[in-house]
């Protein structure tokens, strides 16, 4: 089922009909808040067919993704809407997978240059539920990975990355799982901000500390860190996160 633009908005994003089974093959983003089942639950319960949801649009984000190998792959995820992809999903695994028994549903689609668009672009759809950047894990640790890619993040350097990566870099997914469990955040005083600006002057001190040292005593590891600028995914552990 092909999809139809409907309006390009004035954010550069697209309106559109979509296929519901594309759309419940369409990976939830890593950043969202936790599933709440029992909403899924009472989601279910309270819609006749998921055809209802036709009123409001999903969010879908596409983003530049580099593999392993280095090339660069275009990927998508929900954003928003989380929830009734779930029951999307649940009520095509009871179908018969040889019926024509594809709908269309409304999904707006924008393209992010960076994660910390992504963060951002969550952050508008959901100001209406402030109360829950104070509790949920994700949402506390997506403040500190904005933080951490704006300030290792540049022109020259991509440090973070999305999806799968080679080190020395580290990818945006586990950073932000890390951070969840060191629970980060929860029990510091310190700004998201003060927070990467700490660790980046700690990361420039010991890039410092390994340039002075002969090459001889060097990996070959480290020796690739070095020309990148990056230590982050060659460090043991993970202790930087929460050195204080």
């Amino acid at each position: 089922m092909p999809k139809q633009l409907l309006a390009s908005l004035s954010d550069g994003s697209k309106l559109l009909w979509i296929s519901a089974k594309e759309l419940s093959q369409i990976p939830i983003w890593h950043g969202n808040r936790i599933i709440d089942d029992e909403h899924v639950k009472k989601l279910q319960e309270s819609v006749g067919h998921p055809r209802q949801f036709d009123s409001k649009p999903f969010h879908i984000v596409y983003t530049n993704q580099e593999s392993e190998e280095g090339t660069v792959e275009e990927a998508c995820c929900i954003v928003d809407g989380q929830h009734r992809a779930q029951v999307l999903k649940a009520y095509f695994a009871a179908q018969d997978p040889f019926e024509d028994n594809d709908f269309q549903l409304l999904a707006i689609e924008k393209y992010c240059l960076t994660e910390s668009e992504v963060i951002k672009y969550f952050q508008i759809l959901n100001t209406t539920k402030a109360i829950e950047w104070k509790g949920d894990p994700k949402l506390i640790a997506n403040q500190y990975v904005d933080a951490l890619c704006n300030v290792f993040n540049t022109k020259k350097h991509k440090r973070i990355r999305n999806g799968k990566t080679r080190k020395p870099y580290i990818s945006i997914e586990t950073l932000r799982n890390q951070i969840m469990a060191r629970r980060v955040g929860l029990c510091s005083q310190e700004t998201p901000e003060a927070y990467a600006d700490r660790i980046f002057k700690d990361h420039q001190t010991l890039l410092d500390e390994f340039a002075a040292q002969s090459p001889d005593t060097l990996s070959q590891e480290y020796k690739t860190a070095l020309k990148a600028e990056c230590l982050l995914g060659v460090m043991k552990g993970w202790d930087w996160i929460d050195t204080q």
